[in-house]
C-alpha cells in the first residue's frame, strides 16, 4: 500500500521536517525494519537518535535480503533518504558493528540516555550434519546477502537449496538468475504443502521450472 502511494506521489514528495526539541538522546543498533521505524518514531517525537549499523548502507535485510527481482533496486534508498530529510535528528553511523571492533554496549550506554537492540538475525545456521563444512555449502542468508552486494559467482549447473521458507525461495530464484546455472531443486523434511513459506513465493519458483521436493 505505501509503495502504491509512493509512486503515485513520486520520489521527490517530502513531508515537512522534524525538529530535535528534547534533550536526551537514542541509540539504536541496527537499521533493518524495526531499527528504522522505532528512529522514525523517536525522531518525530523530538528525539535526537543515533543509528549504529554494522553495514554500509542502511536497511537490514530489506536491502542484503530481498533479490533484486522481487523489490526494484533504489526503492529502499529512496524510502530511508526521504525518512532521513523529514527526521534530520537522526543521525547515522555506518559500518559501526557493536562489539570490541566497533561500539561496545557500555559505550553506547554512555553516551544516550537510552539504548534500543535491534539486530535481527543476520547470521544463518549450519545444519550441522556430516559434509556442511564443504566450501560449496553455503547457507540462504549469506548468498542472498552476497548476491545483493552485486557479487555474481559462477555457480555449478545443479544447485540444491535445502529449506522451505521465504528466504530458501528467494536463494532458489536467485540462483537460477547466476551465471552457470541451469537447474535448481529444493529439498524440504516435510512435503510441498507443508512449506512454510508464502504461497506466492512458493509458486514464482515453481513457475520458473524449480523443482521442489
Amino acid at each position: 500500500l505505501k509503495r502504491y502511494v509512493m509512486d503515485k506521489l513520486g520520489s521527490d514528495f517530502r513531508l515537512p521536517a522534524s525538529s530535535v526539541t528534547q534533550s536526551k538522546t537514542i541509540g539504536i543498533v541496527g537499521s533493518g525494519p524495526a531499527g528504522l521505524t522505532a528512529a522514525q518514531g523517536l525522531a518525530e517525537a523530538g528525539f535526537e537518535v543515533h543509528v549504529y549499523e554494522l553495514t554500509k548502507h542502511l536497511g537490514g535485510m530489506m536491502t542484503w535480503g530481498i533479490p533484486e527481482f522481487r523489490l526494484p533496486k533504489g526503492i529502499i534508498e529512496e524510502d530511508i533518504s526521504r525518512m532521513l530529510d523529514q527526521n534530520p535528528g537522526i543521525k547515522v553511523h555506518l559500518e559501526t558493528p557493536l562489539g570490541e571492533d566497533g561500539v561496545t554496549l557500555d559505550e553506547l550506554k554512555s553516551r544516550h540516555d537510552a539504548v534500543l537492540l535491534s539486530i535481527g538475525a543476520w547470521q544463518g545456521k549450519n545444519m550441522k550434519v556430516p559434509g556442511d563444512d564443504d566450501a560449496r555449502v553455503i547457507d540462504g542468508v549469506a548468498f542472498l546477502r552476497q548476491v545483493n552486494d552485486g557479487e555474481r559467482p559462477p555457480m555449478p549447473e545443479v544447485v540444491t537449496v535445502v529449506g522451505g521458507g521465504d528466504v530458501a525461495m528467494d536463494a532458489c530464484r536467485a540462483a537460477l538468475r547466476l551465471p552457470g546455472c541451469k537447474e535448481v531443486k529444493v529439498i524440504y523434511r516435510r512435503g510441498p504443502d507443508q512449506l512454510p513459506a508464502r504461497k506466492e513465493e512458493l509458486e514464482g519458483a515453481i513457475k520458473e521450472s524449480i523443482e521442489v521436493t
